[in-house]
């Protein structure tokens, strides 16, 4: 059900756009990036599938409002 979640692509290329670029890096609390990256639960990131998966949403949800606004709406021009 996760992968449905439109929050889940832009949170993980933000988390690997962060921690993913300085491996080597200690951050707060003597925690390397690997460690805060798995601490929050965010294995091997894609950023380029995150990119599509979002270009795919958007696409998604303007096909899906622009049938709606179609399809369910009077004509006023008659």
């Amino acid at each position: 059900m996760h992968y449905l979640s439109i929050f889940k692509y832009p949170y993980e290329a933000l988390l690997a756009n962060e921690f993913n670029h300085l491996p080597g890096v200690i951050w707060y609390d003597n925690l390397d990036s690997n460690a805060i990256l798995s601490s929050y639960a965010v294995g091997k990131v894609h950023i380029w599938i995150d990119v599509v998966v979002l270009i795919v949403f958007i696409i998604m949800y303007r096909t899906l409002f622009y049938m709606a606004l179609r399809f369910n709406t009077k004509n006023l021009r008659k």
